[in-house]
């Protein structure tokens, strides 16, 4: 069952706020840099697209957004956005010279590498990828993890295993020479990894 957060991007946003704290702002700051202007993006998993909306959208760049979550689509839809519902680890990802996936990675585990070459295959230029690498799902406090848990059911099921900063190494260890950026916030709770086609 979706949990609520997912229900509308307005609870999205909210727990994106409370999840980033002081560090929400950057956070955007710090993933809009990587995206140059007048280029094509593609965004899977976006959400409320907050991002583009609030800081790409001044730089001319031809944007399309994807979730699987039908609420998030129409709402995108109603903002005037190129937006599709699809599931992209069983559907077919369309090319764009820049892809991004934010915070949702996780949810693909443990298929998460296949996901990475997939959307590697959909890039021209650039993946870049953010991902929490500190969750209350992995804390010690089985009532803290079962909460996050429930809290975390995106519409395609619960997200039982979040990333570490040390899983996460591991998964992009098949992808080392592709790496152009890995940058870890200063509170250790974020990676931005962006990984280069050519």
């Amino acid at each position: 069952m979706r949990s609520p957060i997912y229900w509308h991007p307005f609870f999205y946003q909210a727990a994106i706020k409370l999840t980033f704290g002081k560090s929400f702002i950057s956070r955007y700051e710090k993933l809009a840099k990587h995206i140059p202007e007048n280029s094509n993006l593609l965004e899977l998993c976006m959400g409320d697209a907050y991002l583009f909306l609030n800081y790409l959208k001044p730089k001319n760049i031809n944007y399309t957004c994807v979730d699987v979550n039908s609420t998030f689509v129409n709402a995108a839809k109603k903002k005037g956005l190129n937006a599709l519902q699809l599931n992209i680890e069983t559907d077919e990802i369309a090319k764009a010279d820049y892809v991004l996936m934010q915070g949702s990675l996780c949810y693909f585990i443990p298929n998460e590498k296949h996901i990475i070459q997939k959307l590697l295959d959909a890039c021209n230029k650039q993946l870049i990828i953010s991902e929490n690498i500190e969750n209350i799902s992995n804390s010690d406090s089985k009532l803290k993890s079962y909460l996050a848990e429930k809290f975390s059911d995106a519409g395609v099921g619960q997200s039982k295993i979040k990333f570490t900063k040390e899983f996460i190494e591991n998964t992009f260890s098949d992808f080392k020479s592709q790496i152009k950026v890995w940058e870890v916030s200063p509170n250790n709770k974020e990676i931005i990894i962006v990984l280069s086609k050519h």
